[in-house]
């Protein structure tokens, strides 16, 4: 739909997330023309469709499963108020059921130019349509995960999609976090956090990760909720190593998302640090990290949460 962050639709959304409910919505296929009809072109910027513009909603963006580019069509930010979109990215044209199982004569008949119909039953799904229900599906998986350990709100989900993606700070135009990928061999942490207001000087939380000497990667992600009227909060991560040093950053101005990562990170007591900009007017903020490596993980105890999905 054509409609601002603050149209009924994307409103709407944001009442679903303050309800409980993970959502997922298509950031559109309109970026080259906006009759939406025209898929191959130069891509326009601020094209991301409602409600996956909405504040409170994940747009999702599209990769070719085959080739893993990102078609011209797929529609991105900035969004009305300056936010990225898509804030992640998953696969599309995919082979999948048909509406019809048609000879070729029949075909001919019938419906030339609708590619659905195919002889075989299958046919071919593509757009940020097709890329929607992979994210609804990953985002299934991982909140089922977490409620097992009595972890229930959405943010949280959302946090750790963005940490479930490829790309950090400074994240592509067209891309967000660009596409997830779900973790394995990894010792998980996450959690929620009230960043205090700030009146000209920086607000700090930081919240230390145990980090093994066998660690191949340590990686954290940032996302809160923003709502339509409401200034934006600037909000950074860094990873600061146990001596001190930050090694690694995301420090995106217009977002409410941010994800960065250290490879092969000293062992040791390693800090996540957000940090509120001036003007901040206190923030709940959704945190997740994965210590990633299967020879890491194998030689730790039992920390909280004690697995990863």
């Amino acid at each position: 739909m054509h409609g601002p962050n603050s149209s009924p639709i994307s409103v709407a959304a944001d009442n679903a997330f303050n309800a409980g409910a993970v959502v997922v919505a298509a950031t559109g296929n309109c970026a080259v023309s906006d009759g939406c009809a025209t898929g191959v072109g130069t891509p326009r910027p601020g094209t991301t469709r409602s409600p996956g513009n909405a504040h409170k909603a994940l747009g999702i963006g599209a990769f070719n499963v085959e080739t893993f580019n990102t078609g011209d069509y797929q529609g991105y930010g900035p969004t009305y108020d300056g936010r990225i979109k898509p804030d992640i990215q998953t696969p599309t044209d995919v082979e999948t059921a048909s509406r019809c199982d048609l000879t070729p004569s029949d075909l001919n008949r019938k419906c030339p130019k609708d590619s659905c119909c195919t002889p075989t039953g299958l046919g071919r799904f593509g757009g940020t349509s097709a890329a929607t229900p992979f994210a609804a599906g990953a985002a299934a998986l991982m909140r089922n995960w977490m409620r097992r350990f009595n972890t229930f709100d959405p943010g949280h989900t959302y946090a750790r999609l963005i940490l479930s993606g490829l790309y950090t700070y400074p994240y592509p135009e067209r891309h967000g976090a660009g596409p997830i990928r779900l973790p394995s061999c990894t010792q998980s942490y996450w959690g929620k956090v009230k960043v205090p207001a700030t009146s000209g000087l920086v607000s700090v939380v930081d919240i230390p990760i145990p980090v093994s000497s066998t660690a191949e990667t340590l990686r954290a992600a940032l996302w809160w909720p923003e709502s339509v009227g409401q200034l934006h909060s600037d909000i950074d991560l860094l990873l600061i190593d146990p001596n001190g040093i930050s090694q690694a950053a995301a420090t995106a101005v217009g977002s409410v998302f941010e994800r960065t990562a250290e490879m092969n990170p000293v062992g040791g007591q390693w800090k996540l640090s957000i940090r509120g900009h001036s003007g901040l007017p206190g923030r709940t903020v959704y945190w997740a990290a994965d210590v990633v490596g299967c020879e890491a993980i194998s030689q730790k105890g039992n920390p909280y949460p004690p697995s990863g999905p």
